[in-house]
């Protein structure tokens, strides 16, 4: 195996964000020194990304030496988390800022439910565009389509109705499109529009699996790997994986996804230990291929002189599964298996013309306050039906922000387990709760789970202490029921 350790230029990097969170450089906390009236705003996603891979993170890997080197001097968040761990969902309350509670949009059945209920709200798209801000997408046609209530919130939306013009080739279901076929695309518009205010999204599928590296990156992290398993397939769990003892050895069976979508049980695959490892070989190294494709992005931003009026994001949706607790991708159904932080928990840096300084923000952010943060750097006014809130006037300091993190999620009609499930989650810097209901196709509730997690002790979610803490575990039960009251409202 070929380990690639971090260069000496990224731990002096994270010692530098230590050191500025606790000695910050003031930016200014009045909101009018960071704001950056009629900025453009260009915002970069790599759906299904782990934090904990990423070198910028700490990895032990360098697997994102671009990234690392073009945000070197950003505003760097370490506790970020999805409302959800499906793609759609969370791209939704991105937008609209608003939570899976209100837009609905738990899963593919419920588009046109969704699209109804949001005819009532405003995506922060539009609002720049009414702005005169010029807007773009540039996205992976699967939970990015179009017809997910996404496309009519630009002026021009790069999905599968344009991949031939650009000889891109779609295969549904596989999640193939990614930096490599989308960055080009990208690079031209911004070319044509450099002169314009605009505001341009970029979302790529790198990270979803399945994990196929190319050229040099295809056994960049392992050589000497030759079993015949079928990389080009998902692999996944419906609950935590099954463990197998044969021939004296230990296996986990997994799953194709592609027999999930269909669904058609087959029998599973035995992965050994070493098959898993090489299933995290394959997602460094596909990280590691996304962020050298990434790279002619980040050098034109810089040659058309872009980091001098425009605000850059980078982020996720939401993390995923490569193992922890028994569990590969994220379509477990326990409220451990689909909200864990693992999924939850993603990456975000904004790069700003007037931070010149790492900085580390320990805030508890929520996606839904992306967008209002975005509208507020920029010099507008949030929509009054937005449900997130600005965090501008935290950036470059330590003030507080979120009492809380509120995650939801639900199942309908799982074919596998016969049943309808509600998971949700809340969680500050210390505790987790998560909630979990099972209900039959009735909606008679057959059985409710509740877990609590002391997150400095058990980052993982291993340990339910509940009955150890029980005035805290009542503390937030109430505190769950209090965001469900507010979000409902």
């Amino acid at each position: 195996m070929k380990t690639i350790l971090m260069p000496t230029f990224f731990l002096i990097f994270l010692l530098a964000v230590r050191f500025y969170a606790f000695n910050p450089f003031k930016i200014n906390q009045a909101s009018s020194a960071i704001r950056c009236k009629d900025c453009n705003v260009i915002v970069i996603s790599l759906s299904n990304l782990r934090k904990k891979n990423m070198s910028f993170y700490g990895s032990y890997r360098a697997t994102t030496n671009n990234i690392d080197n073009f945000f070197k001097n950003s505003l760097v968040f370490t506790h970020t988390f999805a409302p959800a761990s499906i793609t759609y969902t969370d791209a939704t309350s991105f937008f609209y800022s608003l939570q899976p509670t209100v837009h609905k949009f738990f899963s593919r059945d419920d588009r046109e439910r969704s699209h109804e209920i949001l005819q009532s709200y405003v995506g922060f798209p539009k609002v720049l565009k009414s702005a005169g801000y010029k807007t773009a997408a540039f996205v992976s046609d699967e939970d990015y389509s179009h017809s997910n209530n996404f496309g009519d919130l630009f002026d021009w939306y790069f999905d599968n109705n344009y991949y031939r013009d650009y000889g891109i080739t779609f295969h549904p279901w596989k999640y193939n499109i990614g930096t490599k076929d989308l960055v080009t695309p990208t690079i031209n518009w911004l070319r044509q529009n450099k002169s314009e205010k605009f505001f341009l999204f970029l979302q790529a599928y790198d990270m979803h699996c399945p994990y196929t590296p190319e050229g040099k990156f295809k056994n960049l992290y392992q050589k000497d790997y030759n079993k015949n398993i079928n990389w080009n397939n998902c692999y996944i769990t419906y609950s935590e994986a099954e463990k197998v003892h044969k021939n004296n050895k230990n296996f986990f069976r997994l799953y194709d996804w592609m027999s999930f979508q269909l669904r058609e049980l087959d029998e599973g695959t035995l992965f050994e230990k070493r098959d898993l490892d090489h299933l995290v070989n394959l997602y460094d190294a596909e990280l590691t291929n996304a962020d050298d494709n990434l790279k002619p992005l980040f050098d034109e931003i810089e040659k058309l002189g872009l980091t001098k009026n425009t605000i850059i994001i980078f982020m996720s949706e939401h993390g995923d599964y490569l193992g922890e607790a028994g569990y590969f991708m994220k379509v477990a159904v326990t409220a451990k298996g689909n909200l864990h932080n693992v999924n939850l928990s993603y990456p975000l840096m904004i790069r700003h013309p007037k931070v010149t300084k790492p900085f580390l923000q320990n805030q508890l952010i929520q996606t839904i306050d992306l967008g209002p943060t975005i509208l507020d750097l920029v010099g507008l006014t949030p929509p009054k039906k937005m449900q997130g809130k600005s965090f501008l006037n935290t950036l470059g300091n330590s003030q507080a922000f979120n009492d809380f993190a509120f995650s939801e999620a639900e199942r309908k009609r799982d074919f596998r387990f016969n049943g309808n499930f509600v998971v949700q989650s809340i969680q500050n810097h210390e505790w987790k709760y998560d909630f979990y209901e099972y209900k039959d196709f009735s909606g008679k509730t057959l059985n409710v789970e509740e877990s609590l997690y002391h997150l400095p002790e058990d980052r993982d979610e291993k340990y339910d202490v509940k009955e150890k803490y029980n005035s805290v575990f009542n503390n937030m039960r109430a505190a769950i029921a209090s965001k469900r009251r507010y979000y409902e409202k």
